[in-house]
Formats: C-alpha cells, sequence, structure tokens
C-alpha cells in the first residue's frame, strides 16, 4: 500500500514538472508570436489578480 502511494506521488511530481515545462514553453512561444501586446495586457491584469 506504500509503494502504491509513493507511486503516486511520483505520478505526481512528474505531471507537475511536464505542466511547468509546458507553459514556460507556451509562454516563450507566445512571447515570439504576434500578439505581444494582448500578451502584455494578460500579464499586466494577471498581475493585478496576484496583488
Amino acid at each position: 500500500m506504500a509503494r502504491a502511494q509513493a507511486f503516486d506521488v511520483f505520478k505526481l511530481i512528474i505531471v507537475i514538472i511536464l505542466a511547468i515545462i509546458g507553459l514556460m514553453l507556451g509562454l516563450h512561444f507566445l512571447r515570439l508570436a504576434p500578439y505581444q501586446q494582448e500578451l502584455s495586457v494578460v500579464n499586466s491584469t494577471a498581475q493585478q489578480v496576484w496583488k
């Protein structure tokens, strides 16, 4: 039972790492894309939400 639990945690960590890598790649491609103005609007909105 403990082994299965450890495996679930391991899977969760892998999913989180993949999600972070995907997010960084997505942001990198968005930065290169022509939607830079829209992205900056979304970015400032996100920063206001975080505050």
